[in-house]
């Protein structure tokens, strides 16, 4: 069985949310990709010590982004913190290491789709 890695950038309320989503629905994604289950390795988030609206393990949590773009076995980045930077910047580095991106960050995608997606 293969485990597709992915790191999350942000845990506000759209990063719960897939987090939720992921862990309520892991059989069902497991089942869609052939048997490859999805696991969460790392999350950025601004403030370690922050209360947050679920639960996951301590060591998941790191302040330092380049854990997350640095890390090799992470192979989908998927940036929740909205707005045009830091995010533009974490995004192209992210690409620059050969990850691929989830975002619906609609901000980011207007005002520099055309280089993103270069």
């Amino acid at each position: 069985m293969r485990t597709i890695s992915v790191g999350l950038l942000g845990l506000g309320n759209v990063g719960s949310g897939v987090v939720k989503l992921l862990a309520d629905n892991a059989e069902a994604i497991k089942l869609r990709l052939g048997g490859s289950a999805v696991a969460i390795r790392r999350i950025a988030v601004r403030e370690a010590d922050k209360p947050r609206l679920v639960d996951v393990p301590p060591a998941l949590i790191t302040t330092d982004v380049a854990a997350v773009l640095g890390d090799p076995e992470i192979e989908i980045v998927v940036e929740l913190i909205g707005g045009e930077e830091p995010a533009r910047s974490y995004v192209l580095e992210a690409i620059a290491r050969g990850k691929h991106i989830v975002t619906a960050n609609k901000a980011l995608l207007a005002a520099h789709g055309d280089e993103l997606f270069a």
